[in-house]
């Protein structure tokens, strides 16, 4: 049952002459029944048989309303009409009124002021009372061929009273089912698609904008299967409380999500903070409600109403935002203002319809479930803008930790590695060593260093590193580390040697750093600085399998290194402290 419009409509119009029945043609699979319609003025209420009223006939007048549309009304109205079968063999007819959300309705077929049969139809009404198991309210009617017969309705809902009144072959309501069946389904597997992705989004990102979306997704898709009889047909044996407020509770569960996702869409905490407090305080009071009214504290025609009344509240509540936000180049805020528009356009119309303000036909039925999957689809791309500002923050994120990693492990004068990132990675690199594979642990010192700074200052002697720094670079692989250890000591990692004899070409190849002297700016102009290098080295897997091990036993060779004359490379063995030179490398 779905309860939206609040205008009620009360027949006139005395004295009308009465209708003519509707003639039944046998080429025609369907013909609308309303124009031949009349209604019962005044309190229907009271307890009238179908029986009595077949005598009083003429009280029945033509509807003052939109076609199939009566309004609002409380208790029940009674309606007539005279249909006529087509003589000649007897042909099987049904009556069908393509409106599942009324609660109850009772048919009566007579002739002559005798009813023949009677049959009942309404999502109230138990599914083995029913005339027929199906979508839509519909009977069978045995029509004896060219007689005149009185259909009297008698029709109740707590929701608008719409009545698309049809009399139909079983052939072509079987092909108008089949359709809409289709349509319905199609729709319906949109928004469980919709909802399976945006589950599964809000999984991976934890992003509560996912789950409000889910959520919203699923009060519309829910309200449409409901609304449209699909759910009462298909997924249910018997009637019972989900039969007959499915609709509403799906509309407020939708209502709420619509709400939430709104807030976390367009960031109106960061934005707006009122408009943000506005939205959540409603999807609260929207929450209160539909848990009073579940719990029996709340009716169903206050849960209406309240619905009714802030059903486009939350629209209104976030347009400012959307509109500043879409100014600032939000594209997001673009897409939500397109779904709004769509959305708007169908909300209107439906309300005018629930109002008795339009007619119910084709476009008055569907628009509004049309321009709800338009506005679902909006936000779907609202989503996926999110989304991309989500990679993008976070690429932008990865990239600042790179940096920030790359600061921490680099020299902030040579641009070198420093020890940290040598203790990091280096480790690393050794144990990669094995035979044949060989890692070179290089220690470096410069000679005569403190006598470029005493002549020239400082300034000039952290140039001479940084250039020495990338003179060393320049010399040896991308994966090979150059690292500054503090003051003019660097050490060098070379991995991948194929023998120790490898290992002395990259020595020597390291004392060419320094082979040629360093322009130095300087005051009052620049200098010409000759400096030279001590090495020492080390290497794993032969003289060691730790790098703590090495880099002593490579200072050691270093210390040896200057020791014999300096400006020359030395391999050592054995424990610190106890270097066995090697045959010396020099320049």
């Amino acid at each position: 049952m779905v309860a939206f419009g609040l205008a009620a409509w009360l027949p006139g119009q005395a004295g009308a002459r009465p209708a003519a029945p509707l003639r039944l043609q046998t080429d025609l699979g369907q013909q609308d029944a309303w124009p031949h319609v009349r209604v019962l003025p005044g309190d229907s209420s009271r307890p009238e048989t179908a029986a009595q009223l077949l005598q009083q006939l003429d009280r029945f007048q033509p509807p003052d309303s939109p076609p199939a549309n009566l309004g609002t009304h409380s208790g029940a109205l009674w309606l007539h009409l005279q249909v006529q079968a087509p003589p000649g063999e007897a042909r099987a007819w049904l009556l069908d009124i393509n409106n599942p959300a009324l609660d109850r309705i009772d048919l009566f077929v007579a002739s002559q002021g005798r009813v023949l049969a009677q049959a009942v139809m309404g999502d109230t009404v138990p599914v083995d009372a029913r005339a027929l198991h199906v979508r839509t309210l519909a009977a069978p009617l045995a029509l004896p061929p060219g007689q005149v017969v009185d259909l009297l309705l008698r029709v109740q809902s707590t929701g608008t009273l719409l009545l698309p009144i049809r009399l139909m072959r079983p052939v072509a309501w079987q092909a108008r089912e089949a359709r809409v069946q289709a349509l319905q389904g199609l729709l319906a597997g949109v928004g469980l698609c919709l909802l399976v992705y945006s589950l599964l989004q809000w999984a991976a990102t934890r992003d509560r904008m996912f789950a409000w979306y889910a959520l919203s997704l699923a009060g519309v898709t829910g309200f449409f299967i409901a609304y449209h009889g699909l759910g009462n047909q298909h997924l249910r044996d018997e009637v019972g409380w989900m039969s007959q407020n499915g609709a509403l509770l799906f509309g407020l569960v939708g209502l709420i999500g619509s709400c939430l996702f709104a807030d976390r869409a367009l960031q109106m905490p960061a934005t707006s903070p009122v408009a943000s407090r506005l939205m959540r305080g409603l999807a609260a009071v929207l929450v209160l409600a539909l848990l009073a009214w579940v719990a029996g504290l709340l009716p169903y025609s206050a849960v209406h109403l309240l619905t009714t009344l802030l059903g486009v509240l939350p629209m209104l509540v976030a347009l400012p935002v959307a509109v500043l936000r879409m100014r600032q180049g939000d594209a997001a805020a673009r897409y939500l203002l397109l779904g709004w528009v769509a959305y708007g356009g169908g909300v209107l119309i439906l309300s005018a319809t629930l109002r008795g303000l339009l007619p119910v036909n084709l476009y008055t039925q569907y628009v509004f479930q049309l321009s709800a999957m338009v506005e679902m689809l909006m936000w779907m791309a609202v989503l996926g803008s999110r989304t991309a500002e989500l990679r993008r923050a976070a690429a932008q994120a990865r990239s600042e930790r790179s940096q920030l990693e790359t600061l921490a492990h680099t020299d902030a004068l040579t641009g070198a590695l420093n020890r940290r990132a040598l203790l990091r990675h280096g480790d690393a690199l050794v144990q990669s060593a094995a035979p044949g594979r060989h890692v070179a642990v290089c220690m470096i010192d410069l000679d005569g260093f403190k006598a470029v700074n005493d002549r020239h200052g400082h300034a000039a002697g952290d140039a001479l590193l940084q250039q020495l720094a990338q003179r060393l670079r320049r010399l040896l692989r991308s994966t090979d580390q150059v690292v500054r250890t503090g003051g003019d000591e660097f050490v060098v990692v070379v991995a991948g040697l194929q023998s120790p004899a490898e290992a002395d070409g990259v020595a020597a190849k390291l004392l060419q750093a320094a082979a040629q002297p360093f322009l130095l700016a300087s005051a009052p102009g620049p200098v010409q600085c000759q400096v030279g290098l001590s090495v020492g080295y080390a290497l794993a897997p032969d003289d060691a399998t730790a790098l703590p091990l090495l880099m002593s036993q490579a200072d050691a060779a270093m210390y040896a290194a200057k020791s014999a004359g300096k400006n020359q490379a030395v391999r050592t063995t054995g424990t610190p402290g106890m270097p066995a030179a090697a045959h010396p490398i020099r320049a």
